[in-house]
This record gives structure tokens, sequence and C-alpha cells, in this order.
């Protein structure tokens, strides 16, 4: 974030100020005179304090907080904001218009964009991104900042309010391939670093490329949270950082152009390598609702709703929802093909009466939250995965089914899914999500039970119990213990089930699944099946009732059964 200072002290020049001090102090990244490791001594007041940035995100230890909705971003998609590019000598810095804001996502007001710039390593093979995540540093960084607008540019009271900024910062990662010269976007602007190799060089940029084009594939609702500084001299802590989960996905000869054509001064001078702060001590770090996959998605399915339905999710999330390996799909028991390797899972914790921890609504599903060492390993699975949360899909009642999967044409009440990552990602899902098979989900079907019984299974007589206190969106209470996943599945045979690779079934639609769908239902009384219809609502008492919570069907994809015995670990 080198230039955060210098782009929010745009009116430092008129003014006289303590927090315009970076302009006097002899900073640099490349000299052991005056690198970061000197940072604490020549700017000893923010520098050495107790809230520096930046930091390495720990996923597993992040807390969910519910207040972390969806951004809004006004101006993002207009192609002539972005007004001109220059080399600070430090960083490459791009300036915007005026009438770009962000707002929402829990700031406390809307906040001024101002400029973005970027942070890199030495090209594509030396990564040099300023927060790491569980320890991995990405190629670059691009910190987007934003000052209060209640400020009016006034940055002097901006520093020396402890959320007076805002940035967001994006990773940028290796498109994988051998593609060159994507995505468009980032071509367009890395054309002009040939006209900006100079300290202080400066040049406009034509209409043409906005923010959301160099932001382009990014799911913007899943990010982390905390309080930070800026990261360089005077390293004011007046920062709300937002690091958003999904990197930019940038060709490696873009990459390689900013470490191999910007000077630090001039031609006689050192390229501009390694231009990052190291990290700084943690900081208590949170997530927003749709961040992780242990949330469902909060994409909208009703057409009644004001939100978009999944007709269009190939078109707002074309990365993936518009892929060749999409879910859900119709199975064809008749063309499904036995596979010897799908042996029996082993269910840890599956048992335990206490791992289920809360219940919510997110406004697209109702999900249910689990404790720490939940795991399903074997089923002809490369690895132990941690199992995080389960969510539902449901139709209109027991009368107008809603499950996800179907089989042979027939759709069921309901779809339960159990959410899993490959363990050795730590609650890394950024890393889950790009591995082809970094997901496993377990898909139970849901049936209405035969007969006139009603409350049944007790279990389930339980769980929906809960309902009632999460009518509205965001809506979250703890779950008691007294069940267990086990008592939820009771009654299906886990040895019997189909194998596929797919995706998400809400946007960004990762393809990065490996399903196993049960043959088996679950099979509970009619009266608990439309409680979720009829008690949940998409926002509020005012908005409309959450039905028809599910994708349509997608294309075909080759399927295996199984052959095995599933057994439960204590």
């Amino acid at each position: 974030m080198n230039s955060l200072v210098a782009a929010v002290l745009t009116v430092c020049a008129l003014v006289s100020s303590v927090h315009c001090a970076s302009e006097s102090i002899a900073w640099c990244y490349h000299l052991p005179s005056c690198n970061d490791n000197t940072w604490p001594t020549i700017s000893p007041q923010y520098c050495n304090g107790n809230q520096q940035s930046p930091i390495n995100i720990v996923p597993a230890s992040a807390k969910f907080n519910a207040n972390l909705t969806d951004f809004t971003f006004k101006n993002f998609n207009s192609i002539s904001a972005l007004e001109s590019i220059k080399n600070t000598g430090k960083t490459v810095k791009v300036t915007f218009g005026s009438g770009v804001q962000v707002s929402g996502g829990d700031l406390s007001e809307a906040y001024d964009s101002l400029q973005f710039h970027l942070h890199w390593g030495n090209g594509s093979s030396v990564p040099g991104s300023e927060h790491t995540v569980d320890g991995k540093r990405y190629p670059m960084e691009l910190h987007i900042v934003n000052v209060k607008a209640s400020y009016n540019g006034n940055t002097t009271q901006a520093v020396a309010d402890s959320k007076g900024l805002a940035a967001l910062g994006f990773f940028i990662e290796e498109m994988s391939g051998t593609a060159t010269g994507q995505p468009a976007s980032w071509k367009t602007l890395t054309s002009y670093l040939t006209n900006i190799k100079d300290k202080d060089d400066s040049v406009s940029i034509a209409s043409g490329i906005s923010l959301d084009d160099l932001l382009d594939g990014v799911n913007r609702s899943r990010y982390y949270r905390y309080l930070g500084s800026l990261t360089t001299p005077a390293c004011n802590e007046a920062v709300v950082w937002t690091v958003f989960k999904e990197p930019i996905k940038v060709s490696k000869d873009l990459i390689d152009l900013f470490s191999t054509t910007m000077y630090v001064t001039n031609s006689s001078s050192p390229l501009m390598t390694n231009v990052f702060r190291k990290i700084q001590p943690e900081q208590p770090v949170t997530e927003s609702a749709g961040s992780s996959i242990r949330s469902a998605s909060t994409a909208c399915y009703s057409k009644s709703f004001v939100f978009i339905d999944d007709n269009t999710w190939p078109t707002i999330s074309p990365q993936y929802c518009n892929g060749t390996r999409q879910s859900p799909i119709n199975i064809v028991s008749s063309n499904s093909k036995p596979d010897a390797s799908l042996t029996a899972f082993t269910f840890k914790n599956f048992d335990n009466t206490s791992v289920l921890k809360s219940i919510k609504n997110t406004g697209g599903t109702v999900k249910v939250t689990f404790g720490s060492g939940v795991q399903v390993s074997g089923g002809g699975l490369s690895e132990a995965y941690d199992s995080l949360q389960f969510h539902l899909h449901w139709g209109n009642g027991s009368s107008v089914p809603g499950s996800e999967h179907t089989v042979d044409g027939k759709r069921y009440p309901m779809e339960l899914h159990i959410v899993n990552s490959k363990a050795s990602y730590n609650g890394n899902t950024t890393q889950a999500v790009a591995d082809s098979k970094g997901l496993a989900v377990l898909g139970f079907f849901i049936e209405e039970m035969s007969g006139t019984a009603t409350g049944q299974p007790a279990s389930w007589k339980t769980l929906t119990s809960y309902l009632t206190n999460i009518k509205n969106k965001d809506d979250s209470v703890s779950i008691a213990s007294g069940i267990s996943l086990d008592d939820l599945l009771d009654g299906v045979n886990l040895s019997r089930y189909y194998r596929y690779l797919g995706s998400l079934t809400t946007p960004a639609c990762n393809e990065a699944v490996v399903w196993n769908v049960f043959k088996e239902p679950i099979k509970v009384s009619k009266d608990l099946i439309d409680l979720f219809s009829t008690t949940i609502h998409i926002n509020n008492s005012s908005s409309p009732l959450m039905t028809n919570v599910f994708r349509k069907i997608q294309p075909d994809q080759p399927v295996t059964e199984s052959a095995g015995i599933s057994s439960r670990e204590d």
C-alpha cells in the first residue's frame, strides 16, 4: 500500500499537518538505510504501533460477522473514471475522477474512492502481495483507497480517525495455462507502463476500461475485515481493511511487466521490485457472511424478489457459471458406472451431539455451521476433508419439490448439502475453490414420510424448532447440544451413493466440487418440510417467503456409483 499516504494526502500541499509527515520521511523498499526494517525508527509515531498492516490472515481464526454484507460500488462500471497513471518511485498509481464511491459492507458511511496502486515482488515467480493468507503470498496486490465522504477530502481529519480510510485489497494471481495478454482490461492498463518508466512520469488514461473490468471474476461478497494501518510511513492507524478472498487472474506476461519496466528513479537506478512491507503482528479478523464455503451463497433464486434469478448467472458470473462442469445435474441411474474405488466413507464426529453450533437464515437458505473436528474421509476421496456446514434447498412445501439434483427426472421435496474442504488447506477456501477437487459435498435427498405422522423424526423436529427464531435474513441462533449429524441422517444407507465432478450451485459456481449424492433419501414428515417455505423470509416479513431455492438442472456429467460400507470414527 505504498502510495496510500500519497494518494489520500491530495490536499497535503495546501495544509500543514503532522499527518503529512510522510512527504519528508526518506523511506524506501530497496536500500538497507531506508527499507521497512527502519520505518519504526524513522517514523516511530505510528510505524511502531500495535495495529499495523499488512498481516497474515489465518482463515481458520476468522470470525463470521453477519454485519459484513454486500458492498455497493458507485461508478465502478464507469469507463471514464480512471483518469491518470503514474510512476511514484515506489509504485504504480491510478487516480480516479470524482463520483466513485463504495458503501455498505458494514462501513459507517459512504467512502469516496480516490485511487488504486499496486504491490509486487519480482515477476510472477517471486511473489509480492502485502497481505498473505495462511502464509501464502500472491504475485501482486491491488489496493483501492477510499476516504470517508463526510470529510470532503480533508485528509488531515481522515488519517486522525481510526476508520477514516477504507482500503479494498485484491490479490492478483497468475492465470493458469499459457494465455498471454489476458484479461484484455489488464493488457490495456499495462500498455501504459512503457510511458511511465521513470519516477514522476504520468500519463492520462483514455476512456475504455473500468474498475469492474479490472476486478472481473472476483466475488466481492467474500472478504476478510480488520482494522489496521497505512503500510508505508507514517503508517497511520486509520484504515478499515477489506481483503477479498478471490484473486484477480492475470496472465504471467502482464504481471512480469511491472518488475521489468518500472524504475525507482530512472534507467540508471534499479528496477522497481519487491515493493511490499513485511508482515506485521496479527490483528483480529472477521469475515463476511458470504465469504466462505461455510456459508451458502446469498445469490437469489426467487424470481419475485429484487435479485436476479439463475437464468442470468452465466452472464453476471461468467468465469464459472458458464462453465462445462456445472451442477446440479439429472442423474440417469442406468448410465451410472460402478467404480470399485468408491469404498467406505469414514465419518468423524458425525455422532457428536454438540458439533452443530448455529443455525442461520442467510437470505438464500438455512445454514447450520459445525464446530471443529468434523471430518469425512475414504470413499475414494484423495484425503480427509473438514466438514464445515450444511445447508438446504427446497421448493414450496412438500407438494412443490425443490431438490437441486434429480434422479431419472424425479425431483425430491428438499436436498441437504454437507460442505467439506480438503483438510490440507486448513480452511483456506481460496485454495479450495481453485482446486478441481478442493471441496467435497455430500448431498442427501429429503422425502416426505409416508402416512400421517407429524413432527417426525425427532431430530428434525428439534432442528426445525429453531426456524421461528431465524425468520429474517441474517437472523442466527445457537443450537443446543442434543442432536448430531447421524441423528439427522438416520435411516440412510451411507454406502450407496453416486459420484461425479461438478461445481458450486450458486455464483461464482466454481468447478471445484467432488459430488456425492446418496441414493436413499432422509424421511421427514410433511409438516416439518412445509415449515421451511412457510416460515423463512428472504429479507424480512415485508419480503417474500423463501421458496424455490434451487438451481435448474445443468448438462449431464459422467456419473459413477459406489460399492462399499461406510463407517464412523469415534
